[in-house]
């Protein structure tokens, strides 16, 4: 997951920036759109710059400087990821006046600071800390409390926001879904699309209402499902997947999110990307473990799927007669090769009439199969379904 297309996604949903910020390299924007607001001066006048360029600044840090602003940073390669500024509350004239005679004799630049405060995105608590939870789980690698993100407070006034106060939410609803959110995750990284599955049928009814992160309903649940994807491709990469293999994927799904209409294909899209990278996750795991043979015959598989796949070409590759390498294949994955084949054949299918218009026969040719009937055959065993009446249903599902 690209750090600088979290940015979009974050900027988009409630105006929070992400900046980069070195001592020796000068702050930077990470954000394209125009913000209305000069982030770069607001950030040299707040208490979070002074600490970030102390020599012994490597952690974490949370700010909340003058008028409830709001700022956090976490350390990069080359310095630090900043996010803000966001403010609690609005900043009217008035307040900032009198904030103004509290503190004596001013300057000039802190004069015509008001100006630019009253543009900094006024983002509710709530709406902050997930981002904030967000980002330190994609750039710190682990998950974190709002309690533990409070423990990072620069000032004394910042341990007060409490997990209680920010929420503002039922706990036992919010332990609920952190629980959901957790155990999915934890599927992705342990490679198990098969309880991903299970989970969704047991829940489909269940109600758990996430955070609005957007005024617009539609772009709230869209902006949630980007966030997942986010965090499942660092599940995924937990779980072992190559960073290369696991970019492009969570790109093209969070561009498929942003395609779609309504809550509906959201959710379908959101639980075809977690199914996706669990089965990556189990795939990559199982070549692992492989012997060189099987190894093989797994990588000949992959980059062959669209042609016909016999026992006996798998044999050669793997210098070994076909009873033999049979055996061998189901004692390492677990898995009979002809089902391997037949599964591996029927998921890029799959892939094919989601998101092409080619015709059921042009894809039964173009997979290697002998004819329609065996494609069809072969589709059904193994989705439940046939080839015809899936595309049907992801018609009507984008509808």
């Amino acid at each position: 997951m690209d750090i600088e297309l979290l940015a979009e996604a974050a900027h988009g949903a409630c105006g929070l920036a992400l900046s980069l910020y070195g001592k020796a390299s000068g702050f930077t924007t990470l954000v394209k759109a125009d913000l209305g607001y000069d982030i770069e001066r607001l950030f040299k006048l707040s208490n979070l710059k002074k600490r970030l360029d102390e020599p012994w600044a490597k952690s974490p840090v949370l700010s909340v400087g003058m008028l409830n602003c709001f700022w956090f940073a976490m350390p990069a390669e080359n310095g630090f990821y900043v996010l803000g500024p966001s403010l609690a509350d609005v900043v009217s004239e008035e307040t900032y006046l009198q904030f103004l005679n509290g503190r004596g004799p001013v300057s000039d630049e802190i004069l015509t600071l008001g100006k630019e405060l009253e543009k900094v995105p006024l983002i509710p608590l709530q709406t902050l800390f997930i981002f904030y939870r967000m980002y330190y789980h994609v750039v710190m690698g682990s998950p974190a409390t709002i309690s533990e993100l409070a423990s990072f407070a620069l000032e004394e006034k910042a341990s007060i926001y409490s997990e209680e106060t920010i929420l503002g939410i039922q706990e036992r609803n919010f332990i609920t879904l952190r629980k959901a959110e957790l155990f999915l995750y934890d599927c992705v990284a342990k490679g198990a699309p098969d309880k991903i599955k299970a989970f969704t049928i047991e829940n489909s009814n269940a109600d758990l209402e996430l955070s609005s992160l957007a005024d617009n309903e539609i772009r709230s649940f869209k902006n949630n499902m980007i966030i997942s994807t986010a965090l499942s491709g660092r599940a995924a990469i937990e779980g072992g997947l190559p960073v290369e293999t696991v970019y492009p994927l969570t790109d093209m799904y969070i561009l498929q999110l942003e395609d779609a209409k309504d809550k509906s294909k959201l959710a379908e899209v959101n639980l075809t990307m977690m199914l996706d990278l669990a089965t990556r996750v189990r795939d990559f795991r199982i070549k692992r473990k492989c012997s060189k043979p099987i190894e093989k015959c797994l990588g000949h598989i992959a980059a062959n799927v669209r042609t016909p796949l016999k026992l006996s070409e798998l044999a050669k590759i793997a210098n070994m007669n076909p009873d033999s390498l049979s055996r061998k294949f189901k004692r390492e994955t677990g898995i009979v090769l002809s089902d391997y084949i037949r599964s591996a054949k029927v998921d890029e299918a799959e892939i094919m009439l989601r998101y092409t218009s080619e015709p059921q026969a042009m894809i039964s040719e173009y997979l290697g199969y002998s004819s329609q009937s065996q494609f069809i055959a072969a589709f059904k065993r193994v989705k439940g379904i046939t080839p015809d009446a899936f595309r049907k249903n992801q018609q009507k599902g984008a509808k």
